[in-house]
This record gives structure tokens, C-alpha cells and sequence, in this order.
């Protein structure tokens, strides 16, 4: 049986439509997780299924190129970000995926029943990206951690091997 995930990419410019006509056809909670997945590994894959359980549909946000090199330098990301989605869509828990630049805009848009944060990315719900939320009395959900793996510790690993 062949599998192909590419229908739960959405691009950024569609993802307004998609929502809309999602809120239109059913009345099921969405929440919204985001990060950088930038080299999957375990501690995303179970990030993204704890977020699942807040909403009956998952929409994961990849932060852009240009997002990762502000937050993690220049030399970050080492994928792209249309691979990190291509990854993230393969994910059974995920419903929807789309690569975005700004957390204000991916709220606004989508309005979420949830917005799950890790409390790994130091969380800190006075932080800019969880202020719109707030303001929209959206609940943000802090999820610990299941995994003591972290990317740039992934990465360290392989530039010490030469």
C-alpha cells in the first residue's frame, strides 16, 4: 500500500481558506502546536503527539528559515524549511502542516482552541508569542518534555566526529 502524505501540507497563503472552510464544516477543537523541527528526532515526535491531545485536530506551524536563524544563528537551519514540513507531515498525529514566519500571524488566522508550547523552549506565557493568544483568551498549554534529546546536542555530536 502506497502512503502519501502531501495533502496535509498547507501553504502559508492558503491556510486562511483552509481554515475557514474546516470552522464551516465541522465543530471539532483545533490546536496549534509550533517549533522548528529542524532534524526530527524523538523529542519532537512525542511533542507533537502530547499536543495532539489538546484538540480533535493538530495544526503544526515550521518556523521559516529566517525564523530559526534569528532564534538559533546562522548556521541553523540544516534543513530547509519545505523538508521540515515534508518530515512533519509524515507524522500520523499531525492533521495539518504549514511553515510560517510569525506566531501573531499563525494565531490570527487560525484562532485555535489550544496553543501548545514546550516547556523545553523556555516557556513563558508573558513571552510575545503567547501574548496574542492571551489576548484572544486562548489557553496556552506548557508540555513537558519526555526526552532529553535536543537538536543543537545532535548536532554538536556530529561536528565532534569530524
Amino acid at each position: 500500500m502506497k502512503c502519501n502524505t502531501s495533502y496535509k501540507i498547507i501553504e502559508w497563503e492558503q491556510l486562511a481558506s483552509y481554515i475557514l472552510s474546516l470552522r464551516n464544516r465541522i465543530s471539532s477543537s483545533i490546536a496549534l502546536v509550533t517549533g522548528g523541527f529542524d532534524l526530527l528526532h524523538d523529542a519532537h515526535v512525542r511533542y507533537i503527539e502530547d499536543a495532539s491531545g489538546y484538540g480533535d485536530i493538530l495544526l503544526v506551524g515550521v518556523s521559516s528559515d529566517e525564523r530559526i536563524k534569528k532564534y538559533k544563528g546562522k548556521d541553523r537551519p540544516l534543513l530547509a524549511a519545505d523538508k521540515r514540513v515534508r518530515v512533519v507531515a509524515a507524522m500520523e498525529a499531525v492533521d495539518r502542516v504549514f511553515a510560517f514566519d510569525d506566531m501573531d500571524d499563525c494565531i490570527d488566522i487560525i484562532r485555535p482552541d489550544a496553543v501548545v508550547a514546550s516547556k523545553t523552549t523556555t516557556f513563558d506565557p508573558k513571552m510575545k508569542r503567547f501574548r496574542k493568544a492571551q489576548e484572544l483568551g486562548i489557553p496556552v498549554h506548557p508540555v513537558a518534555s519526555r526526552s532529553e534529546t535536543h537538536t543543537s546536542d545532535i548536532i554538536r555530536r556530529i561536528r565532534s566526529l569530524g
